[in-house]
């Protein structure tokens, strides 16, 4: 008797232990549904790729003969990009035209997305924006257009609007090159001229305006043998080298790549003179090195130039 009373009490301990952990693992998995459920538990972060510019997209939001120049008489104009991130990811488009902002939106990425992706899982997906003309038509010059995602990461690029039949714009109409030994694109102005360069300190490449001057304006895109492109690291590296007083780097980012931006002036000696120039510095963490972009004109020059080494800088990717 005693034996059965003891097999029925292993039974029901047993049994009352079985029960506990049934309800512990049911009240744990109904944790983790509704945490995932109303986004407090997110796999993924957020990220975006470059903008790319269009008179055209397709059903996916895919642009159609991207560009970044267009006639004033367009209709529209799209900027579109891929983003990866949750339906509640937030953001903010701006369009700035000669330092005034021309138009403003903001809201979350669900209001662009085809369909729901959901807040806890960050998933890829094509979203556009755009431009409509003005009612007095679009102004000519550049346009500036900064994405905000999640209230951190920020894209940016710009296009351009010239007139039919007007000279002196197109020399500002951009080209898309590839250097097939490094897969690395750029842009430059149609007129500029390719080069590759090759010194003791560095090998690269890149283009240089055909304009009548002493210096004309240029950009060197090369590999560099830095570790590190964050501004603080760059700065320090600057101090140590006493070369604060040329300028110092900002943190910047162009596409996925992050890294650091300054401006500096300099001299060089060329045909029995001295030159005073102005660049612009640009070094991006790459996947496959440390990247650096130096644009470079004479000081007298640099105002007139620096948009323009902003679009060459801002264009430069990885092949897809």
């Amino acid at each position: 008797m005693e034996d059965l009373l003891s097999f029925k009490h292993s039974i029901w301990r047993n049994t009352s232990k079985f029960l506990v952990g049934s309800l512990a693992l049911l009240a744990f998995l109904t944790v983790a549904i509704l945490l995932l459920f109303f986004g407090v538990v997110r796999f993924g972060r957020v990220n975006a790729g470059r903008i790319e510019f269009s008179e055209l997209i397709g059903s996916a939001g895919e642009p159609k003969n991207p560009s970044n120049a267009f006639w004033s008489d367009g209709k529209r104009i799209y900027a579109c990009l891929k983003v990866k991130s949750f339906d509640d990811t937030s953001f903010e488009f701006n369009c700035e035209h000669n330092g005034k902002v021309i138009y403003q939106r903001e809201g979350c990425l669900a209001d662009l997305k085809k369909r729901s992706t959901g807040n806890f899982i960050a998933v890829t997906a094509r979203v556009s924006f755009y431009l409509d003309r003005p009612n007095a038509g679009w102004n000519k010059g550049t346009y500036e257009v900064r994405i905000t995602l999640g209230g951190k990461l920020r894209r940016s690029g710009s296009f351009l609007i010239r007139s039919r039949g007007t000279s002196g714009e197109s020399e500002l109409e951009m080209m898309e090159y590839e250097d097939n030994s490094t897969g690395i694109v750029f842009s430059c102005p149609r007129d500029w001229v390719r080069v590759k360069y090759k010194t003791d300190s560095l090998t690269g490449f890149g283009a240089v305006s055909r304009a009548s001057s002493i210096y004309p304006p240029r950009v060197v895109i090369y590999a560099t043998n830095l570790r590190s492109a964050e501004a603080q690291s760059l700065n320090e590296m600057l101090k140590n080298e006493g070369q604060t007083s040329k300028g110092m780097f900002t943190s910047y980012l162009v596409g996925e790549m992050e890294g650091a931006y300054r401006t500096f002036e300099w001299e060089i000696s060329k045909s029995g003179q001295r030159l005073k120039l102005k660049s612009v510095q640009v070094l991006l963490k790459s996947p496959e090195a440390v990247l650096g972009i130096n644009c470079h004109s004479l000081a007298e020059e640099f105002e007139s130039n620096v948009k323009i080494f902003n679009r060459m800088i801002n264009a430069v990717r990885y092949r897809d």
